[in-house]
């Protein structure tokens, strides 16, 4: 590139030494030759990128990886691309191609990269459709090869002592993938499969890139069900990668007790030949498939528990199990407990026994309805051995906790009126309402369901008195107005909720508390106004686990004022906070990279919001009528300068006592770090403690009103950018209303001064432009709120004022200027 440019400018000499020759055609020439060879470059490093991505997808196929997530990533409200973890392998980001129709312009091409399958079971490279091939013709392999394993010894003959077999060879490592390279060089595409080492020419690089088309991405699609993750090439090639289980038992929708007589019991005998007592359970389970999973690890995932049924106060006794044992064809399974810790009256008949089986990983949990055994003695031993060691059985007083069930068919609750429950909606819960019993003695209510619930319907608690409830494991959805206007006091939200519906608790006067430690989806119209206007929660949670706080989601909430937000949100939304009158402090966290309009609007007495390094865009009057706000803290100079702001009300230094506060020191003398391109809107809007502010060269854009009404800046300079590609633009009342400012200047390539960007100056005695090429200037920059010009001094470069003094509104200041 820089043997192009030398010839170049020789050649510029030869000509310029003519003295009337027009050299524009030619620079025109070599500006276009550097940014296409630039695009071009750029082209190369994202297609190697993509080349290392599919690398790492190959990879995990082969090691029979499992990805964990899919995260999309969005730009400008589009996904733009994916985020993939694996359970092994290192977070990987692909983008994905535009699908426009792509150009290298006259002569070139961009090759098409990509992986296939061949009859031998192996992934292999490609190149525009055909195997890429190397030196030898052999194709080259996208996925590593296991090493051979080595062979034993051979042992000594038998007889007297024979000598010892020498040790087995070591097997040959495994070779790894080998990953392709791309380059550009000398206006042609190399490729390289030795990690650099050689490079086989493929044809021409042309002019150029339009986005889109072949060279735009690898990848088309990246899409998922309830299995795989589906990779789409350009090439239109798919390759699919299985999601990770959540946990073991992720897939067990049901358990049902099979009786084998027809009193429906189940029988537990006791073996007078050995003194030992075993209960015996069929059930059939589904699906079909996690049959012999159960039995594979009945150990940890299988448990018995006993209770006698005559006594009121149940005491729960543990049956160890014994064996588990799946009939995978037709989905059944057969376990075999102990009866050691039952009451031997139980064989008198003094004693009645109900057993129920749970099925856990920890994760994942199912109880059987509980099953009355009916005892037999026999005379023989028992057919199968006993644990030596009681498996920690239970205390026979220690009662079950209705507070935390674990029987997902039942929902337990409590009343403020200390009856039953009437219910809005009884069908919906994903099993038929068997009964709705109240225990006054405990003041307890419970739901029992002919399923384990999975949802609490629209309607459900409606305008009832229901103030307390325990939601079972197995609920994933609350439904529209599920709780609206009852006399629920607190609510936990747990993490198996994947749903949230429309107003589901709204105007709930009794909630105080709110935790919500659920990744719930949140969509605007179906999720609106959850919690609004439940004039008595004062206190709300959200876990690391929520990702969007929906629209009105707490509004009028007046006397909220303890918000957590976890470290998983990335957006608050409309009006999420509105009129919560109560709320004072407002912590925003690194995550959050959105706040919705009017998301803060009408807190009277909010004063001081903690705000993320994440945030990158807050809508207009997010924070309006906010008139105490007195602190804004931040953590991060160059990702504040970066955030646009709607309009004035969604800064909080509009309010003339807030003040900017930077890793908690008053912000004086402003310092932009080098490296930030653009200083955004309203970013310093009002910001009367700034005195002083640095511009660093690396800023192309000052956005609208960025430092409008900073009363107590006196000069700023803006230097502009030393990249000769790009230029720095200042927007539309940039400095307007800057009372103490008397001298600014901008460098020469600044190329664009908004309207009024000067306006209302009125101290502004000199400014200073250095560019030799006059920026373009909107109307009334120089201009006070008389209506007239401020008088300021304009100082530009002596050999372009007459071109100063004819162009577009510097016109109007052409007596005030001044050639240096």
């Amino acid at each position: 590139m820089k043997k192009l440019f030398m010839l170049v400018a020789s050649a510029l000499a030869i000509v310029v030494s003519s003295c009337t020759y027009d050299d524009t055609t030619i620079w025109n020439k070599v500006t276009d030759l550097e940014n296409r060879v630039v695009t071009l470059e750029e082209l190369c490093v994202k297609m190697n990128s993509d080349i290392e991505n599919l690398q790492t997808i190959v990879e995990a196929l082969q090691k029979n990886d499992h990805i964990t997530g899919v995260s999309p990533v969005i730009q400008n409200g589009k996904i733009v691309g994916y985020t993939v973890s694996f359970e092994k392998a290192e977070d990987i980001t692909i983008y994905l191609s535009s699908n426009a129709q792509g150009s290298t312009g006259e002569g070139g091409y961009v090759p098409v990269i990509g992986v296939k399958e061949d009859v031998d079971g192996i992934y292999y490279w490609t190149i525009d459709g055909e195997w890429l091939l190397d030196d030898n013709g052999n194709k080259v392999k996208a996925q590593g090869v296991d090493g051979e394993d080595g062979k034993d010894g051979v042992d000594g003959e038998d007889g007297k002592d024979g000598i010892n077999g020498t040790n087995g060879k070591d097997g040959a490592n495994g070779k790894d993938g080998v990953t392709p390279q791309l380059k550009i060089e000398n206006g042609y595409w190399y490729v390289s499969y030795d990690n650099g080492t050689t490079w086989t020419q493929l044809g021409s690089a042309g002019g150029t890139i339009i986005e889109g088309g072949a060279g735009d991405s690898i990848f088309t699609s990246v899409t998922t069900d309830e299995n795989y993750v589906y990779f789409t090439l350009i090439d239109e090639s798919v390759i699919k990668i299985p999601l990770a289980k959540s946990a073991l038992l992720s897939d067990l929708d049901d358990i049902s007790f099979i009786p084998r007589y027809s009193d429906g019991k189940a029988t537990v005998t006791h073996y007078e030949g050995d003194g030992k007592t075993i209960a015996e359970f069929d059930f059939s389970v589904e699906p079909k498939s996690i049959a012999k999973t159960i039995a594979d690890n009945f150990e940890t995932v299988v448990s018995v528990k006993a209770i006698e049924t005559a006594t009121r106060a149940l005491a729960l006794i543990n049956m160890p199990v014994l064996s588990c044992n799946a009939d995978a064809e037709n989905g059944t399974i057969t376990i075999m407990a102990s009866g050691m810790y039952l009451n031997p009256r139980t064989f008198d008949g003094e004693i009645n026994y109900s057993a129920a089986v749970t099925i856990s990983d920890g994760t994942n949990s199912i109880i059987s309805d509980y099953i009355e055994l009916c005892t037999y003695t026999s005379e023989e031993s028992s057919p199968s051995e006993e644990p030596t060691e009681p498996e920690n059985p239970a205390d026979p007083e220690e009662p079950i906790n209705p507070e935390q069930p674990a029987d997902e068919k039942v929902i337990y609750y409590t009343t403020s009126d200390h009856a039953p429950v009437k219910l809005g909606a009884s069908t919906g819960f994903g099993g038929i309402l068997l009964s709705n019993e109240y225990d006054t003695e405990n003041d307890l209510g419970k739901l029992t369901f002919s399923a384990k619930v999975k949802c609490i319907p629209a309607n459900a608690f409606k305008s009832s008195t229901i103030s307390t409830i325990t939601i079972p494991e197995s609920v994933t959805e609350i439904g529209d107005e599920a709780f609206h206007h009852s006399d629920i006091s607190t609510i936990y939200l747990p993490a198996n909720i994947t749903f949230i519906g429309y107003m589901a608790f709204r105007g709930c006067d009794k909630l105080t508390d709110v935790i919500i430690d659920c990744n719930a989806t949140l969509v605007n119209d179906s999720s609106y106004g959850i919690f609004q206007s439940c004039n008595n929660l004062t206190t709300v949670t959200i876990t690391d686990n929520l990702t969007y706080i929906a629209d009105n989601m707490f509004s009028s909430c007046t006397r909220l004022k303890d918000v957590t937000i976890g470290n998983s949100v990335t957006r608050i939304n409309y009006r999420a906070f509105f009129d919560c009158e109560s709320l004072t402090t407002i912590t925003i966290p690194d995550s959050v990279t959105e706040i919705g309009k009017d998301a803060f609007y009408y807190n009277d007495n909010l004063h001081t919001v903690h705000l993320g390094s994440g945030v990158t865009k807050i809508y207009s009057n997010a924070f309006s009528s906010c008139p105490k706000l007195e602190y804004l803290y931040i953590n991060d100079m160059e990702s504040f300068c970066q955030i646009d702001f709607g309009n004035s009300a969604a800064n909080p230094l509009k309010y003339s006592n807030c003040n900017l506060y930077l890793n908690g020191n008053v912000v004086k003398e402003i310092n932009i770090p080098d490296g930030v391109t653009k200083i955004g809107t309203y970013a310093f809007y009002n910001c009367d403690s700034v005195t002083s502010v640095t511009i660093p060269h690396s800023v192309k854009t000052i956005g609208t009103y960025a430092f409008y009404g900073c009363n107590e800046l006196t000069a700023i300079n803006v230097p502009g950018v030393t990249d000769p590609e790009y230029t720095t633009t200042i927007g539309s009342y940039a400095f307007a209303y800057c009372k103490k400012m008397a001298s600014a200047s901008v460098g020469e390539r600044v190329s664009s001064i908004g309207e009024k960007a000067f306006y209302a100056c009125d101290f502004l005695q000199k400014f200073y432009s250095y560019a030799t090429t006059p920026p373009s200037l909107g109307t009334n920059v120089f201009y006070g709120e008389n209506g007239y010009t401020i008088g300021t001094e304009i100082y530009v470069p002596q050999a372009s004022l007459n071109t100063y003094m004819e162009a577009t509104n510097w016109r109007s200041y052409a007596s005030y200027m001044v050639g240096f």
